[in-house]
């Protein structure tokens, strides 16, 4: 099954733990789900949010099973990656999966966008659910 993924929250379990030492950080979260996308945290890294972000909606059991990259075999559907290079969704994400994609021969479209400000539509490629790996 195809599957697409715009600022894929991807890399989590080999993230945090290469990021121990940062706190997290909810930052300012009023109206999160009410506000233009282009207002939230699109002026590049910030490590403290993304580690909120990631432990506050995935158990500490399930951080390496959230990462879809180890999971990538040949019956993984084609994929499109994209992600801002300027925003606090980090690239390491991305370029794991493309290099998990281009071991195990899976078609897929990788393109990183030169931008302050892309859209914020994430379709996080189910990674929760190894149906689609």
């Amino acid at each position: 099954m195809p599957a697409i993924s715009l600022s894929g929250i991807l890399d989590i379990g080999n993230w945090l733990s290469q990021h121990q030492d940062v706190d997290a950080a909810e930052g300012d979260t009023s109206d999160f789900n009410q506000r233009a996308s282009a207002t939230i945290n699109q002026d590049g890294p910030n490590d403290p949010f993304y580690k909120w972000f990631m432990t506050n909606y995935i158990a500490p059991a399930d951080y390496a099973k959230a990462s879809p990259a180890p999971r990538v075999t040949a019956k993984t559907g084609p994929l499109y990656l994209a992600n801002s290079l300027n925003e606090f969704v980090p690239t390491s994400g991305l370029f794991q999966m493309g290099e998990a994609l281009s071991r195990a021969q899976v078609p897929f479209t990788l393109r990183t966008v030169v931008a302050a400000v892309t859209p914020r539509v994430t379709l996080m490629m189910c990674s929760m659910n190894s149906t689609y790996f």
